[in-house]
This record gives structure tokens, sequence and C-alpha cells, in this order.
């Protein structure tokens, strides 16, 4: 009467049990690292693009510094003056 009370019986067996805990940890486990991948790379960017706009904000006002120091000879065409620059400063 045992065996048949047994076999009537339905259910997980403990390695099966221990099986999915452990396909499931590794299932788990895999989509952390995929999130920390995920919010290293997004801090990454986020320094790249703040390098850049720090970068423009920079050349924007050097820029502005420039033009705002060139003052016009009234003797010379503005566009002499602005080329004799240019070669002083590749020279």
């Amino acid at each position: 009467m045992t065996r048949s009370v047994r076999r009537s019986e339905s259910g997980f067996t403990l390695v099966e049990m221990l099986v999915a805990i452990f396909v499931g940890m590794i299932i788990v486990l895999a989509a952390f690292a995929i999130l920390d991948l995920g919010v290293k790379q997004t801090g990454k960017i986020t320094d790249r693009e703040d390098t850049v706009q720090r970068s423009r904000n920079a050349m924007y006002t050097i820029a502005s510094q420039l033009r705002s120091q060139i003052c016009l000879s009234d003797t010379q065409p503005a566009i002499q003056l602005f080329h004799q620059l240019a070669r002083s400063v590749d020279h």
C-alpha cells in the first residue's frame, strides 16, 4: 500500500528543484551583468558628452575673444589685415 501512495504523489524531486534554482540563478546573474555593463557605458557616454560640451563652450569663448581683439586699421582693408594675421599664426 505504501508503494501505490508514493506513485500517485506528484511534485518535484529535490534534484529537480536544485537544478531549477541553479539555472534561475545563472539567468539572474547574466541579467545583472548586462545591466551593470549598461550603467557603466552610460556613465562613460555622459562623461564624453560633458567633455564635448565644455570643449564647445571653450572654443566659442576663444573665438569670441579673438573676434573682439581684431582692430581694423584705417589705411589697410580688413581682408589684408586678416591675411597678415593668418600668416603670422601659421608661422
